[in-house]
């Protein structure tokens, strides 16, 4: 016999599933875009108006393989904002402009209640993790050798 899950169940069991699918895409985008990101983030800081452009440049050809929750994630809005004070140009509008287009396009698709995690959050996580075990075993009580009591002259 076929047993029929409430339909509560099923979408919440499809919801997440979608979630997943989400998560594995983001984490997609982290394998292939974050070394592209820190780059940029070099460029902010030392203020390499070239290695901004060379950013554009990739950023224009690979954006529509971001997904939203990448793009909110790593902050690239903020980092276009830091840019501009380096680079104003109009290779800048025109990224800033595919990032706006982009974005809105794929935040419509991203699951209801989705938050990503990054990397190094599920990294640190299954470290805590690990940690938190052997602090655990630890700590438990272990099997003592019961102790002897000496005799009493009364017993």
């Amino acid at each position: 016999k076929i047993e029929k899950r409430p339909k509560g169940e099923k979408k919440a069991g499809a919801m997440e599933a979608l979630r997943k699918v989400e998560q594995r895409r983001f984490e997609a985008c982290e394998k292939e875009f974050v070394p592209l990101i820190r780059r940029w983030e070099k460029a902010i800081s030392n203020e390499d108006a070239d290695q901004i452009s060379r950013v554009y440049d990739r950023l224009l050809k690979e954006m529509e393989k971001f997904t939203a929750p990448f793009m909110e994630e790593y902050n690239l809005n903020d980092l276009m904002k830091q840019s501009k004070r380096i680079v104003n140009n109009e290779k800048r509008k025109e990224v800033l402009k595919n990032f706006a287009v982009h974005y809105k396009k794929k935040k419509s698709t991203v699951p209801d209640g989705f938050k990503a995690k990054k990397q190094e959050e599920i990294d640190d996580n299954e470290t805590s993790v690990v940690k938190s075990e052997s602090q655990t075993k630890e700590s438990e009580p272990t099997a003592k050798t019961p102790l002897l009591r000496p005799k009493l002259e009364s017993e």
